[in-house]
């Protein structure tokens, strides 16, 4: 496996956490200071900084959208992987987009 794929199925399985969170605890993740980060190992041991944000769509109390990005330490931190996705208040994911990079 090479790091580009490692890092996918962190960022995969980073999804999979954001999905099972509820909209209340995603709703708290606004702004700077009240996103999330943590670190996560990949299969084949490499290390990764993981960030959960999240922003209301066009209203507050309305859609949310929440972003998740993915850091390997070291130099290629500067080519993230990341991930958007749209949460209904009723927790529904009405759209997710995966890319290669911001």
């Amino acid at each position: 496996m090479n790091n580009l794929e490692e890092a996918k199925a962190v960022l995969g399985k980073a999804l999979e956490d954001v999905k099972s969170a509820s909209f209340k605890d995603l709703s708290e993740l606004m702004g700077v200071n009240n996103s999330k980060a943590f670190d996560m190992k990949g299969a084949e041991g490499g290390e990764y900084d993981v960030e959960v944000e999240s922003i209301w769509e066009e209203e507050p109390e309305g859609n949310l959208r929440v972003n998740v990005v993915v850091f390997e330490k070291g130099w290629t931190s500067f080519v993230p992987l990341s991930a958007s996705m749209l949460v209904a208040p009723d927790g529904e994911i009405l759209d997710e987009v995966v890319g290669e990079g911001l």
